[in-house]
């Protein structure tokens, strides 16, 4: 990026708007992965608790006939577990959307400006060439790190999910 700025600063200017999408992105969608991640694995826990509980206690909901009672009970569960997969499923794919259009994006915008300030004479066709392969070499890595924490955020979930299972 630093090479960009001092060769092009304005397509470096450009390559660190394009970054800053990205991030801001993640920034933006963060809270509510986290949010919806532990709704799902709380609903997850109630679901399988649930189902365990009915397992463990077949005998007395069979004599006493409350077994369309439990599975209902169980349904409305999993049904809470669905839409909050769905939900997380949704967001998850307009976030893994926005960030693949950005990275087929980002190459044609900068090929773009690229490409006027060559037309207007600002820098030559060979510089342009090479400032678009450092701001692929800037910006490749950065969507990276921001696909890698998004996973962190879903891997902090179950890290919380699981010190509440210790501190119970």
């Amino acid at each position: 990026l630093i090479l960009l700025l001092a060769t092009s600063p304005t397509l470096g200017l450009l390559a660190l708007l394009l970054a800053l999408v990205r991030i801001g992105i993640f920034v933006a969608t963060r809270r509510r992965y986290r949010e919806l991640t532990a709704e799902s694995l709380e609903a997850q826990a109630r679901s399988q608790s649930y189902e365990v509980q009915i397992m463990a206690g077949m005998e007395t909901l069979k004599s006493s006939g409350l077994e369309h009672r439990a599975v209902e009970r169980w349904a409305h569960l999993f049904v809470d577990l669905m839409n909050v997969s769905i939900k997380r499923g949704r967001l998850s794919a307009i976030v893994d959307s926005a960030m693949d259009a950005l990275a087929v994006a980002s190459p044609l915008v900068l090929l773009g400006y690229g490409a006027t300030l060559v037309m207007g004479g600002t820098i030559t066709l060979g510089t342009m060439l090479a400032m678009n392969a450092l701001a692929g070499g800037f910006l490749v890595p950065l969507s990276g790190l921001v696909s890698t924490a998004l996973r962190l955020q879903f891997l902090g979930s179950y890290l919380e999910r699981i010190n509440e299972v210790f501190d119970t």
